[in-house]
């Protein structure tokens, strides 16, 4: 089967566009409803004219569909979230109980379709992050937020994201299932924006390889790799894999079973490998490795290959435009062509590093 994916810079400026104004609507939306009620009432104008904005949001997520159709591209994960006004109630100051320690919310730093992240402190004082969700979201999320939750207690890597604590909690009759995290204060979409050092970006993509070899070796797919969410604690560059919520996982790393139906979308689009845009075609580990390709090309471009003609390293980065033979083994259309396993790839990074420096040790494989 042949995939064309042959998008315009204007068709991709006009998709980012429409979800950047999404996600400001989002914002605006929870500023809004963390107010007091008195504070709501001046502002009854505001949110009278908030479903005319949302469907004028969702007739423009439908043109962007329509966009993809003409692409023959099946769109992924395009769907405007329902804004959840149950995470009102999370609020600044309100206090998060378990059986062995206690947390109290200080804001929110992250949000998605389907909960919300807010950053507390717990009875050291320590800053953590809490992932919540409610708890009436549906019975096939909260099965996928039980398995992550129950791979990232129980597996340990220093790539991967630990979950240190979960549990349940209800305030004003409405219900929350959690997880709580360590706090990480940048994601790897802040180091891009900010630039990164040609050798950083290889010892952040050798963390990732790292990362994603221990996950697949418990039959672990993420499906949703991509530089928001790759995080690290401050001024560090060690790669923390997170958000598993629709990783797949095999029969016997499952607590509870998910059916993935056939036509269930799931991932974001700009870093999805070309078997996740068509429904029911079959996804592998090198599903992940198709993503950190693109990111390895992002980390030195700033741009994300969708189509022929993307910019490559060597572009941008002559020294290191040898890493453009690794991405064009990692950036096939064909699963099965993909480079793979991990293992693979350190090699073939290795002995690339070392045919082009000559003399020199590749610093980051032993």
């Amino acid at each position: 089967m042949n995939y064309s994916y042959d998008f315009t810079d204007k068709q991709k400026r006009e998709l980012e566009k429409k979800e950047e104004e999404r996600m400001k609507l989002e914002a605006q939306l929870h500023e809004l409803h963390q107010r007091s009620e008195d504070e709501r009432n001046k502002h009854t104008i505001i949110s009278a004219s908030v479903p005319s904005t949302l469907d004028i949001l969702k007739m423009q997520a439908e043109n962007a569909g329509k966009l993809f159709e003409r692409q023959n591209l099946t769109m992924v994960n395009f769907n405007l979230p329902s804004i959840n006004r149950n995470f009102s109630r999370l609020q600044a100051g309100v206090k998060i109980i378990t059986a062995f320690d206690e947390y109290v919310l200080e804001k929110q730093v992250g949000q998605g379709g389907c909960g919300r992240v807010f950053l507390a402190t717990n009875s050291e004082n320590d800053k953590i992050a809490i992932k919540f969700l409610d708890r009436n979201i549906g019975k096939t999320k909260l099965k996928r937020f039980k398995n992550e939750i129950h791979f990232c207690e129980h597996n340990s890597q220093d790539n991967i994201i630990q979950v240190i604590d979960h549990g349940y909690f209800a305030l004003e009759n409405y219900e929350y299932v959690f997880c709580v995290m360590p706090f990480y204060e940048q994601s790897l979409r802040d180091k891009i924006n900010l630039g990164i050092m040609p050798e950083t970006a290889i010892k952040i993509f050798v963390g990732l390889l790292d990362g994603l070899q221990y996950a697949h070796s418990k039959h672990i797919i993420h499906r949703d790799i991509k530089p928001e969410n790759i995080m690290f604690v401050k001024d560090s560059d060690i790669p923390i894999i997170c958000d598993f919520g629709i990783a797949h996982f095999m029969a016997e790393d499952m607590v509870t079973y998910v059916e993935t139906k056939p036509t269930e979308r799931l991932a974001n689009f700009l870093y999805s490998a070309p078997e996740q845009r068509i429904k029911g075609e079959e996804i592998g580990p090198q599903t992940d490795i198709f993503a950190i390709g693109l990111i390895l090309n992002e980390m030195f471009t700033r741009n994300v290959p969708q189509a022929a003609g993307y910019k490559r390293i060597l572009d941008c980065v002559p020294d290191y435009g040898f890493l453009d033979n690794l991405v064009d083994q990692l950036y096939k259309n064909d699963l099965k062509e993909r480079l793979y396993p991990e293992t693979k790839i350190k090699s073939e990074l290795k002995k690339l590093y070392e045919e082009t420096y000559i003399g020199k040790k590749f610093p980051f494989i032993p």
